[in-house]
């Protein structure tokens, strides 16, 4: 009925000047007709005809007009305002929603929080186990927020894997530290999605109306803000809004572009911190360390890392890093030096689509001996990666070791279903064999199952005399940490081998 009346207003004023058009001619037409040939009277008759033609066509088209049912009107409604995947509100209601509130705050002079979510390495998710698993892990994860939340809390999906909440009726800061709380447990358990275990944590940025702002836009850009540097923080956190962080925004831009500049400048270089011999006191290779030499100060990676990461520069980054390694492993090989490089790969690296076909191209047109590099892998990516890549990756004769092995939830019984040459234990375990009796008996068993599968071990940041002689003691065979060598120029190192 409603598509009828608004089809009807706007033929109306067509409809009515041909209707009154008509009346006009048959009025008159009473009047002349006794003076008209007969041939003139044919023709106004025809005139009428399609006139009234005309009418009838505009009358059956009003008439004909499809009426929406009840349900049809609520289901279009539904669409308009949800979130198809994950049946939340989407974007453009969560929008509304805020507007309502931002009119209604004002009015009566309430204070509100707009949390911004989202989460942590999804992307990882998708290049690895698919994006039909990617839309499970939201719906499962929106699912378990919302049940986690008040009835009057408005949360939605603002876009891929972030969402709002809106949170009413806070008297406090503890309030909204608690809704937060509730949130972040959610994460704390594994999610099951056919037959894959996932685990994934969220970031949270939070601004307060009217304190961090008095409109939809500033709250959700602050709100991001404060997401952004959650996750700049080292993700699975939760961070208000401040002022600073504006500043703090600003520098990280401002470090991005000069990142790009030293791509393209080559502020770039390369360090290498030997592995040695435990039994011999030989060196036998090096990790390569990463640089960034600007205006003369030497800049290390854990104050620009996370920003190459997150803007994408990590991938034109490590390929580079990949390429000189290659080049100085076949320079050094020319000049009759055996030695073996490893290199860290990054988890976006690794998924990245070229890497593998970019890495074994390089590695087969340089003619490296086999074995002369090494890649340096999370144990998360060597258990739970994608094993064809690293069985290509392994048939290339490059080798392959678990880096910080002991960092987080490591697992000895994963060991043996990865294509592994090597070992590198975390520095946190080199740090508490003197003071913690967990940590020996966890090192023993790991040389156990290591020597039984034929893998080798490497002792990481060895900074003492009484830690070098437990390793040797124990049978570990390569060391690396300041007790030896810090790392080193091309040209330092080049002198020791």
């Amino acid at each position: 009925m409603v598509k009828i009346i608004k089809n009807f207003k706007k033929n109306f004023f067509l409809l009515f000047s041909i209707w009154s058009s008509l009346l006009s001619f048959f009025y008159y037409f009473n009047k002349i007709e006794i003076y008209l040939d007969p041939k003139i009277f044919l023709s106004i008759w025809i005139i009428g005809i399609i006139f009234l033609y005309q009418v009838f066509i505009r009358i059956k088209r009003l008439l004909n007009i499809k009426v929406m049912s009840e349900e049809e009107e609520l289901s279009f409604e539904y669409f308009a305002k949800y979130d198809t995947l994950t049946a939340i509100p989407n974007r453009t209601y969560i929008l509304e929603m805020l507007e309502k509130l931002l009119n209604k705050a004002r009015r009566y002079d309430e204070k509100f929080a707009l949390f911004f979510i989202d989460l942590d390495d999804f992307k990882t998710v998708n290049d690895t186990l698919g994006h039909h698993i990617g839309d499970l892990l939201l719906k499962e994860v929106s699912l378990k927020i919302k049940s986690a939340l008040r009835n009057y809390d408005k949360f939605g999906r603002y876009a891929g894997d972030e969402f709002i909440l809106i949170v009413e009726q806070t008297k406090s800061e503890d309030d909204i530290i608690s809704i937060a709380k509730k949130i972040r447990t959610i994460f704390q358990d594994s999610f099951e999605l056919d037959g894959n275990r996932i685990n994934v944590s969220a970031s949270i940025g939070i601004s307060l109306f009217p304190l961090d702002g008095k409109d939809s836009k500033t709250l959700i850009k602050h709100a991001d803000i404060a997401m952004y540097m959650a996750k700049n923080s080292g993700k699975n956190r939760c961070q208000f809004f401040t002022k600073e962080m504006n500043e703090k925004l600003k520098n990280s831009e401002l470090l991005k572009e000069n990142l790009k500049n030293a791509i393209k400048n080559n502020e770039l270089e390369l360090h290498y911190q030997p592995h040695i011999n435990l039994s011999t006191g030989k060196i036998l290779g090096a990790e390569t360390l990463l640089r960034w030499r600007k205006n003369g100060e030497l800049i290390y990676p854990n104050s620009f890392i996370s920003i190459a990461e997150k803007s994408g520069l990590i991938i034109p980054m490590s390929h580079w890093i990949l390429t000189e390694s290659i080049k100085n492993i076949k320079e050094w090989q020319r000049k009759g030096k055996k030695i073996t490089i490893s290199v860290n790969i990054s988890k976006i690296e690794f998924n990245n689509k070229n890497f593998l076909d970019k890495l074994v191209k390089e590695v087969k047109d340089m003619d490296l001996e086999p074995k002369s590099l090494e890649l340096e892998l999370s144990e998360e990516l060597l258990s739970y990666g994608d094993m064809e890549k690293i069985k290509k990756i392994k048939d290339a004769d490059i080798c392959l070791i678990i880096d910080d092995f002991g960092k987080g939830c490591s697992s000895l019984s994963s060991i043996k279903e990865c294509y592994i040459d090597m070992i590198k234990i975390d520095k946190e375990l080199t740090d508490n064999i003197f003071k913690n009796s967990n940590t020996k008996e966890i090192i023993s068993a790991l040389i156990a199952m290591c020597h039984a599968l034929n893998i080798k071990l490497i002792a990481k940041s060895i900074e003492t005399k009484e830690q070098l002689e437990f390793f040797k003691s124990e049978n570990f065979d390569f060391g690396q940490g300041y007790y030896f060598y810090r790392p080193l120029t091309k040209t330092e190192f080049e002198k020791l081998i």
